[in-house]
């Protein structure tokens, strides 16, 4: 679905038209509205729109409607969002097969 955490732009507007829906205020932020319909068929039939709020300050989403097509529709509001963008190597772990061999990118 593309939709909230992780998605850049070019990814949603492969799939989505987007209309921007102007600014708002979400749980206390500011944030901007936009509106996703869907380019599919099979998507339409399940999913009519989609509005998104992106946060101004963090740049993700801080609210979701999903419309469907009877005329109902799905809201989620995230709050107290943390970004944590510099996370140790230990706050992950995984766990991969022996013969996994690591690549580092280079710095510029």
């Amino acid at each position: 679905m593309l939709l909230g955490f992780g998605s850049n732009s070019k990814d949603l507007g492969s799939a989505y038209s987007i209309r921007l829906g102007g600014p708002e205020t979400v749980a206390g932020q500011k944030a901007t509205r936009i509106e996703l319909i869907p380019k599919s068929q099979d998507v339409l039939e399940h999913l009519k729109r989609v509005d998104l709020w992106i946060s101004d300050t963090m740049g993700i989403a801080v609210q979701q409607k999903l419309f469907e097509p009877g005329g109902d529709y799905l809201l989620a509001t995230y709050t107290n969002i943390e970004l944590r963008l510099n996370l140790p190597d230990s706050a992950v772990k995984l766990n991969l097969p022996k013969n996994v061999k690591w690549e580092y990118p280079q710095k510029p």
